[in-house]
């Protein structure tokens, strides 16, 4: 029974998780450009990163990953499965990239709030240092 149990949960995380899509290209000499770490944690927690309400990266914890985005108003957030996988939470904000420009913001906080949250460049700097560059492929 538990086997069984445990095949029906893993089919629902599964199911639940994000099919990623791929970031539309932009003009490299207008693009702003977010740079998203992922703090903290162990390395299995991964982090789903949803730009314009699609799923477009996977960041385990202690990686960051850099998106080029079209100047204009971006709906950036953060999701993970909760609840073995049976529910999603998110939380998102929006941002007005200017041409040009880096922003930078850091994802932390449990697994059932995962909260995104812009930095200074200043402090960006030195999470990069202690982080690892990830292009947000899935983990298998």
């Amino acid at each position: 029974m538990r086997k069984i149990l445990t095949g029906i949960a893993l089919l629902a995380a599964v199911a639940c998780a994000p099919r990623l899509g791929s970031v539309p290209i932009v003009d490299p000499n207008s693009a702003a450009t977010f740079v998203i770490i992922h703090l903290g944690g162990s390395s299995d927690q991964v982090r789903t990163l949803i730009l314009n309400g699609q799923a477009v990266a996977a960041l385990p914890a202690g990686s960051y990953t850099e998106i080029p985005v079209q100047p204009g108003p971006h709906r950036l957030g953060v999701g993970c499965p909760v609840v073995g996988g049976l529910a999603w939470a998110a939380h998102e904000q929006m941002v007005l990239a200017d041409p040009r420009t880096t922003y930078y913001f850091s994802i932390s906080g449990p697994t059932r709030q995962p909260r995104l949250q812009a930095l200074p460049a200043e402090e960006a700097a030195a999470l990069l240092q202690a982080t690892y560059r990830t292009t947000g492929e899935p983990v298998n």
